[in-house]
């Protein structure tokens, strides 16, 4: 049975979800994922806010030599008549490795880490948690046989419930993105795509998204703008994003403090560097104002200002 027929209870449940993915891992041939939570009950405590990610794979992602024979070509396969022998040649490189990948995706990965759209090669999309070691199980998964790669850049779409305004989902946004959540390439990329990348939908990168779209939350934002640079990366900003979510709907004042303290942060450093506090407008549209933030990610010293 796939995940995606199950009842949310199921979605939910951190045991159920990790035996999935332990069955997954063997047909991947590989060890099983090392988790304390599977035999530990004082681990059940639950957390309130969800977290999910999108990861895109484009085919240049997924066959590198192939990508580096057009690097340097301004025209891309799919500009050539299929009768071409440009074009000719490519199929036939495209199409035998994609008969070796394909079956892996759709028959072992699909069955528990979804598939959502088809603009890119292939697009995981990983199901909600309130456990991050549930998407940590998965997403190792993936890296551990090679199907994605440490040393490889890939979009990621993060979808976090519970944040309670536009602002707040604005700021979690900027913090995540000053703290290694994207590069400058991934912020660029929109202004480049012929599909408009991460800008087709939502305003500034972030999306709002309703009840009839989720899995057990009311509402979400989901946050376009980064990428996936390493597992460890990956996971991290995942759990940034939840503690600042809950921090967000503290109840307790210290906590809440805390958080405002950090959204107040990130619009103290967007206004001193002369970037808008209202949600941006698409690279496309307006370039000039991504083009300098783009430059301050790229700042190896940025850390020490945020």
């Amino acid at each position: 049975m796939e995940l995606t027929s199950l009842s949310e209870e199921l979605i939910y449940n951190r045991r159920y979800r990790m035996r999935k993915t332990q069955a997954m891992r063997q047909q991947l041939g590989l060890e099983p994922y090392q988790d304390a939570s599977l035999h530990n009950d004082e681990l059940d405590t639950p957390r309130t806010v969800s977290v999910g990610i999108e990861i895109e794979m484009t085919w240049q992602d997924v066959m590198p030599e192939l990508a580096r024979q057009w690097q340097d070509s301004d025209k891309r396969p799919r500009d050539f008549p299929s009768s071409s022998d440009e074009f000719k040649t490519f199929s036939a490189d495209y199409n035998a490795q994609d008969i070796v990948l394909k079956p892996v995706l759709q028959h072992i990965i699909q069955p528990t880490i979804p598939r959502v759209g088809t603009d890119a090669y292939w697009e995981f999309s990983f199901l909600p948690t309130r456990d991050v070691e549930v998407t940590a199980a998965e997403l190792s998964s993936l890296y551990e046989a090679n199907i994605l790669s440490e040393d490889h850049e890939y979009s990621l779409h993060l979808i976090v419930s519970d944040i309670p305004s536009n602002r707040d989902a604005f700021a979690l946004m900027t913090f995540l993105e000053l703290n290694g959540g994207t590069t400058p390439q991934r912020l660029m990329q929109a202004a480049h795509s012929k599909k408009g990348s991460w800008a087709r939908k939502g305003i500034g990168g972030v999306r709002k998204r309703y009840g009839y779209e989720l899995i057990g939350a009311d509402t979400a934002y989901e946050l376009r703008t980064l990428s996936a640079t390493s597992f460890e990366t990956t996971i991290q900003l995942l759990r940034t994003a939840q503690l600042c979510t809950e921090l967000m709907n503290s109840p307790d004042d210290r906590d809440f403090r805390t958080w405002v303290d950090i959204r107040n942060r990130m619009e103290r450093f967007l206004v001193e560097n002369d970037l808008p506090l209202e949600a941006w407008k698409s690279p496309k549209t307006d370039i000039a104002v991504w083009q300098r933030y783009a430059a301050l990610i790229g700042n190896s010293a940025l850390s020490e200002t945020v």
